[in-house]
């Protein structure tokens, strides 16, 4: 059965898209069906990879009933893609139906056995795009930018998880995932110690696995390809493959 991970955290900046990019490079690297959705307005998960959101269809046209999931679908390296644009930015205003924070569970339910993983994108918001993701995803990841650190922003976020489990109770945070890490710097050691102590305060953990600072992450979003063929032989690359590793392994062994 199709697992959906959502790489979630309402502040910008802390390696959402690049982590959605290398886990579904990775992914298909290892021969799993995979699924990715670009959830955020801005389309940087589509812009990263060369796809202009404005030159095809869209998550809009797919939550507006426009399109079928089929023909929204774009085939890529990080597998097949839906992409998200500008035109989805007033979803909180327009998508007031009833139930209207499921649309994106019913319609992933029409491709459970289509794929291995989802991965999705998250917005840097908790509005009702946020909250469909949420309720269609098995596991959460939580990055978080070490060189900018944030408590507020992941109180918030457990906040709105606890909220969402009383429709998605299977709902499980896999963990917290640090990114541009300096482990040399005072700054990068007392973070860890501080994600520890909240991630044991909400039940997860903080990956062992982090990712450190590198400019191999700019040069593959500046030649629009994932972390993996851009520089597989980069440090960020071996922290991500080490990461998505100790990922899949958590999964496999909880669904044995």
């Amino acid at each position: 059965m199709m697992k959906t991970i959502v790489i979630c955290n309402q502040k910008g900046g802390v390696g959402k898209t690049t982590t959605t990019s290398a886990m579904g490079a990775y992914l298909v690297k290892k021969g799993y069906r995979v699924l990715t959705i670009d959830s955020d307005p801005q389309g940087n998960l589509s812009s990263s990879i060369g796809i202009n959101p404005d030159e095809v269809s869209t998550l809009d046209d797919l939550m507006t009933g426009k399109n079928t999931i089929q023909q929204v679908i774009i085939k890529t390296a990080i597998g097949d893609l839906i992409s998200c644009s500008l035109s989805l930015s007033d979803a909180d205003r327009r998508f007031t139906q009833f139930k209207a924070f499921e649309i994106l569970k019913n319609i992933l339910s029409e491709v459970n056995d289509s794929y291995d993983f989802t991965i999705i994108d998250a917005p840097p918001s908790l509005g009702i795009i946020s909250l469909n993701d949420l309720i269609a995803s098995d596991y959460v990841v939580v990055p978080v930018n070490a060189a900018a650190f944030s408590i507020q922003g992941i109180k918030a976020l457990v906040s709105i998880i606890k909220e969402v489990k009383s429709d998605n109770k299977d709902l499980k945070i896999a963990g917290i995932l640090v990114t541009r890490y300096n482990s040399r710097t005072t700054l990068g050691k007392d973070v860890i110690e501080v994600l520890k102590d909240i991630a044991e305060k909400i039940d997860t953990k903080v990956f062992d696995s982090k990712i450190r600072q590198g400019v191999a992450i700019e040069a593959a979003q500046a030649d629009q390809i994932d972390i993996f063929t851009a520089a597989p032989k980069s440090g960020v690359a071996s922290d991500y493959e080490s990461f998505c590793n100790e990922l899949m392994n958590d999964i496999l062994k909880e669904n044995r």
